[in-house]
């Protein structure tokens, strides 16, 4: 499945990428780790309906090869897993899937440019309306092939704390849904420690995208300057500007430009707080007032980190938040990021899924799916069209509003895992809200040196056109027991069942499925 792709672009990239390295490390010691995996797992549906559930057994045969290479300069990683999928309830889904990933980087002198590069091949579900699941049980995958390089210079000394990127992508998907060429450049500067008189704080980035004739540009630039003092206040001006262009987001250009003035005020060494007055420059647009912006970073202990911040832009109200706090057992992070994209697979359309007979009078879908060994009389029934959700590119900028949170707490035996991640995006152009969001709990246990018991539980949620009269939702709940075992140094098995149980809005995709599995890995 899609192995032309993977042969026309992947192989080629890491045969130039794996003789640059090698021709830079002439004579050096590589570590090549080869190994096998077998994967076999029954499924009680594996066609994913409510009824008339068909059984299957998936076997999934695989080589695996790592490859890496570090040096004080020189950094190469190189993954490959190959696999033959069987399907026993239809034999004509067999295939070979490859997957891979090889990335590398040179420092040509200390603090100076590195030139980096990487290149890998996945899949992906194909619907993430569908089957946000997807995985080689279920089919319904595409794949996906990206590769990019480019090279970053770094400065830092007591002078200046500097930063400057330039990369060059490019994505590839099998079904030409979310292909795009990107060419980013980032730039972060500010005063070092042994400043005495010049505060600055410069962050930049600029990113172009291309899709066939489609094209959009977005940059923008933030700029504190100010006066370091001998006392803990130093003041300063802001600049703030960021704008869009191309023939994507319907012509519709987005962007803000404010200026102003504030202060910094270094509360501890470690924690200091800045706030600023500001005024749009946006003459065209007289509806935006003045405005605050605040921004705080404190770093109470080794350990502990926090940076928050509140401004305005031209979608309103702008937030971020990053929290990082460890102990000897207890590792917590929370971090809140708003995001402007495009070219994505994550823009749906409506499509026709078929046509039902629905009694005359219904107003929900559901009524058109007939329950097991129920019959209809065709005269109260009318030939209706249901549709469905498809993905089209997405040539408009969305704005994402992610939100991840992630607690891990590692005792001597047990290790308890919780994660919970949410994304609303917002289509700046038509102005549909999409939301999705999902939560996870592991817990493993170690009931000997080498064999572990592992629990799992995990839901996920999807809203598209939230908050609408259109609203369509999907709720996933799995349920997961593993039990890990290694048989010797370099092979271990895990035997193990999942439960999965999916309720939508759409009749169509509520079902429940039963998995058992058992895996087996070797390296030599």
């Amino acid at each position: 499945m899609g192995t032309a792709i993977t042969n026309k672009y992947l192989l080629k990239i890491i045969i130039i990428i794996s003789s640059v390295f090698s021709c830079s490390t002439l004579g050096q010691e590589w570590r090549f780790t080869p190994g096998v995996t077998l994967d076999e797992t029954w499924t009680d549906n594996v066609e994913l309906t409510r009824y008339n559930r068909t059984q299957s057994l998936v076997g999934q045969y695989g080589v695996t090869l790592q490859e890496t290479y570090q040096s004080q300069d020189i950094e190469f990683n190189f993954n490959s897993h190959s696999i033959y999928a069987t399907y026993s309830h239809d034999s004509d889904l067999n295939d070979d899937y490859h997957t891979g990933n090889v990335d590398g980087s040179i420092l040509l002198w200390p603090q100076g440019i590195r030139l980096f590069g990487d290149a890998s091949v996945s899949f992906q579900s194909r619907n993430q309306f569908r089957n946000a699941l997807a995985d080689l049980v279920s089919g319904d995958l595409v794949q996906r092939v990206s590769y990019s390089g480019g090279a970053s210079y770094d400065i830092f000394n007591r002078h200046t704390e500097t930063t400057l990127s330039a990369i060059y992508s490019n994505t590839e998907y099998e079904d030409d849904i979310g292909n795009s060429e990107r060419v980013q450049v980032d730039l972060s500067t500010q005063n070092g420690s042994g400043a005495r008189m010049l505060f600055w704080q410069v962050n930049g980035s600029f990113n172009t995208q291309q899709d066939g004739d489609r094209d959009g540009e977005y940059y923008v630039v933030e700029a504190k300057v100010g006066l370091i003092t001998n006392i803990d206040l130093v003041p300063f001006v802001r600049y703030f500007d960021e704008d869009s262009k191309g023939n994507i987001n319907n012509g519709l250009a987005l962007g803000s430009q404010a200026a102003g003035a504030g202060l910094r005020w270094l509360v501890t060494p470690r924690w200091y707080i800045d706030a600023s007055y500001n005024t749009p420059l946006n003459a065209d647009d007289p509806q935006q007032d003045d405005f605050w912006d605040i921004s705080t970073a404190w770093q109470p202990t080794r350990r502990t980190e926090m940076e928050a911040s509140y401004s305005q832009r031209f979608y309103g109200k702008a937030y971020g938040l990053s929290i990082r706090h460890r102990n000897k057992r207890l590792t917590n992070s929370i971090s809140y990021t708003e995001q402007i994209e495009a070219f994505t697979r994550d823009n749906y359309v409506v499509t026709a899924s078929g046509f039902y007979w629905c009694p005359q009078d219904t107003v929900e879908p559901a009524d058109c799916y007939l329950q097991e060994d129920e019959t209809i009389n065709p005269e109260n029934y009318t030939l209706t069209q249901l549709n469905n959700y498809e993905p089209v590119v997405d040539y408009q900028y969305s704005l994402n509003r992610r939100l991840t949170a992630t607690s891990e707490l590692a005792l001597r035996r047990t290790r308890i895992t919780l994660t919970a991640q949410a994304n609303d995006r917002e289509a700046l152009a038509s102005g549909q809200e999409d939301v999705y969001g999902s939560i996870s709990l592991s817990i493993s246990r170690d009931l000997s040196e080498d064999t572990r018991i592992r629990l799992t539980g995990s839901a996920n949620l999807q809203y598209l056109a939230y908050q609408t009269e259109s609203e369509t939702s999907n709720r996933y709940f799995r349920s997961e027991l593993a039990y890990e075992k290694d048989l010797a140094e370099e092979l271990n098995i895990t035997i193990g069942a999942n439960h999965l149980n999916r309720l939508s809005t759409d009749e169509l995709y509520i079902y429940q499925e039963n998995r058992i599995f058992f895996r087996l890995n070797k390296e030599f």
